[in-house]
């Protein structure tokens, strides 16, 4: 009998070895897997901040680019519009030292035009 109880002792104590081993493996390597989640989350943080650095690069090349290609010639163009009009108003001005201001046809325009606003 001392036999086959050795036997038994034998193979019990080599299951529980077993058994215990594959517990110990298994709580390292939870705590590995934890480790893991843990990078994977401050990796996810950096990229998150990343991309909303890259959204506000890119806000601000819009805008950038708004302000050279839309905003500049516009106010080029606005500027020339008021120099024109600024030297319209001057001839206007100077219809009534002219001559021919009984019959001027652009005076008798702009005063038809006028008239049609009022």
């Amino acid at each position: 009998m001392t036999d086959r109880s050795d036997i038994v002792r034998t193979v019990t104590g080599i299951l529980a070895a077993a058994l215990s081993a594959g517990c110990l493996r298994g709580l390292f390597d939870r705590r590995k897997y934890l480790r893991e989640a843990e990078k994977l989350k401050a990796e996810a943080d950096v990229l998150r901040a990343k991309a909303k650095a890259d959204e506000l690069e890119n806000v601000r090349r819009a805008s950038m680019i708004l302000t050279e290609q839309i905003v500049a010639p516009l106010k080029a163009e606005l500027d020339e519009v008021r120099g024109e009009v600024a030297f319209l108003r001057g001839a206007i001005d100077r219809i009534d030292g002219c001559s021919r201001v009984a019959s001027c046809p652009v005076l008798a325009e702009l005063r038809k035009r006028n008239a049609n606003c009022n």
